[in-house]
C-alpha cells in the first residue's frame, strides 16, 4: 500500500496535517483546503474560517450591557398630590420653574416660593 520512502518515512507521512493545532488530520490531496483569506491548509472540517478561527475574520459584535432605566413618570410637585402628569395635564409655573397638575397650576395653590 504504502510505499517506503529513504530515511524509515512512508508515503502517507509526505502529507502534511491540518494546520489548525489540535488537529492531526493528514492532508492528502483530495482532502486539502487552503483559506483564501490566510492562505493556511485545513481538513475538510476545519475548511471553513469560523471552524480555524482564522485571523482575518472581524471579530462578532460585542454588545454591551446597558442598564435600562424605566420610562421616568412626571408626577405633580406638590407634596402629596400623587397626579401624574401627561401632555394635557401639565403645567410650568413660570415662578418656581416645577411642573404641577391641573389642581395645583396656579401659585397659590402649591405654596410657590
Amino acid at each position: 500500500m504504502t510505499e517506503l520512502l529513504s530515511n524509515n518515512f512512508t508515503e502517507f507521512d509526505k502529507f502534511p496535517t491540518c494546520s489548525l493545532n489540535n488537529c492531526i488530520t493528514r492532508l492528502e490531496i483530495q482532502n486539502r483546503f487552503k483559506c483564501q483569506k490566510c492562505s493556511q491548509l485545513f481538513c475538510c472540517e476545519h475548511r471553513i474560517d469560523f471552524k480555524h478561527n482564522c485571523p482575518s475574520i472581524p471579530p462578532p459584535n460585542v454588545q454591551l450591557c446597558i442598564e435600562i432605566k424605566p420610562p421616568k413618570i412626571n408626577k405633580c410637585s406638590e407634596l402629596n398630590c400623587k397626579c401624574k402628569l401627561t401632555e394635557i395635564n401639565k403645567f410650568n409655573c413660570n415662578q418656581c420653574n416645577k411642573l404641577f397638575c391641573a389642581s395645583h397650576r396656579l401659585n397659590f395653590e402649591h405654596k410657590c416660593v
